[in-house]
């Protein structure tokens, strides 16, 4: 959901430099651009809140440039997200589909990471055209890639060393109190303060290395950097400033209620301080500044729920349970179809595959909301009707 310019802005920006720099000398000097990701951003709290004069910065690059709500990928999480805002193509080219990847001879799910990123970002690209790149906490680029700049990596962290380029900048991060995301959060009952003060402190962290960073860096062609604690804090704190969401509590929302807006006003005092830094070191530098404000999906409130992994598992009307068969991933129901001659599990055969996969569609696609009758689902696709590319 970019605000400003749009996911694609940052693909044909890539395209434009290196058709110039294909023409032999290093081409004139264009505009800086700078990139401020906004994880989990929606214009359904952004709005209310610019209008009230509350988050002053975005508002004034709203009404200075273009804006739109757009579509994300498919599943809209972050790691295809944001990897295909770097790249310009969509999963089933960068090879990148979630959080975790299924090995298919173990069937076991590990952590996904940048190394099975399978073309080349747009930070790579420019540093081969001889252009310098800043990146900071862009999700799904740890490990780091080597650029002609430098690159402090975004979640998932198989760890907590070597996540930056080059490797003697994570000693300086780490001296000046850097926090890297970490996964696996939970809103434990009694410590929810605990959680709001880790997101707000690793905001404010970041916050400082990029003005830092940038700092030291006044003459950028690139700078792309990612605030995920918004992301983060509207996961966990929703239910807190949404009266009417099932788990509200009000004595808890006295006090958490201002948890989600506080830090939005925090973000948009970061994006000021940001953007006016760039623009002075800009002027400074003779150059123009382009900048895009962008995020990887929306965010709302989720009253009612239907788990088609559970639906499956426990189907009405005594038909087959499916997931005896499959392995249904939770993050964005998506059915994991072991095929004969690459997972060493598949037992069925491709014409058994294709019954099945007919018959799921078919299933899910028939449910009703038992209160209002209303279809749960969006659409059920295929995955090469949604994917192309050598990956799909």
């Amino acid at each position: 959901m970019p605000l400003v310019g749009t996911l694609l802005r940052p693909l044909l920006f890539c395209l434009v430099i290196l058709g110039l720099a294909a023409c032999g000398s290093k081409p004139p000097r264009g505009p800086q651009v700078l990139v401020l990701g906004l994880d989990g951003a929606t214009f359904d709290l952004l709005d209310p809140w610019m209008a009230a004069g509350k988050l002053p910065h975005l508002r004034a690059l709203r009404e200075a440039g273009a804006s739109g709500t757009l579509l994300s990928v498919i599943p809209p999480l972050s790691p295809p997200a944001w990897t295909t805002a770097a790249t310009g193509v969509n999963p089933g080219a960068h090879g990148i589909f979630d959080f975790l990847r299924l090995d298919p001879d173990s069937m076991i799910a590990y952590t996904e990471t940048a190394a099975s990123r399978r073309v080349p970002p747009v930070w790579t690209l420019l540093s081969d055209a001889n252009r310098t790149v800043g990146i900071l906490n862009v999700p799904m680029t740890d490990p780091p890639d080597p650029v002609n700049g430098f690159m402090v990596s975004g979640l998932p962290h198989p760890d907590s060393e070597g996540f930056t380029y080059p490797p003697e900048l994570e000693n300086d991060l780490k001296a000046s109190g850097y926090l890297l995301d970490r996964m696996g959060e939970a809103l434990i009952p009694g410590h929810e303060e605990d959680l709001r003060r880790e997101i707000v402190e690793t905001f404010r962290a970041r916050k400082r290395a990029a003005m830092t960073l940038t700092a030291a860096h006044p003459d950028l062609d690139l700078t792309w950097i990612v605030f995920t604690g918004s992301d983060r804090i509207q996961h966990f704190f929703w239910k807190f400033m949404e009266r009417e969401h099932p788990f509200h509590d009000p004595e808890l929302a006295a006090t958490l209620g201002d948890a989600i807006e506080s830090l939005w006003v925090e973000i948009d005092a970061a994006v000021g301080e940001l953007v006016a830094q760039a623009q002075a070191q800009a002027d400074a530098a003779g150059r123009d500044l382009a900048v895009l404000v962008v995020s990887d999906h929306g965010f709302t409130g989720v009253h009612r729920a239907f788990r088609p992994q559970s639906f499956l598992r426990n189907p009405p009307d005594g038909a087959r349970p499916i997931t005896d068969t499959y392995s249904l991933e939770t993050n964005a129901s998506m059915l994991y179809v072991p095929v004969v001659g690459r997972e060493r599990t598949a037992a069925r055969s491709r014409d058994e595959q294709e019954r099945d996969v007919n018959e799921i569609l078919a299933r899910i696609q028939a449910v009703r909301d038992p209160e209002g009758g209303a279809s749960p689902i969006v659409f059920g696709a295929r995955r090469e009707q949604v994917y192309h590319g050598r990956y799909v």
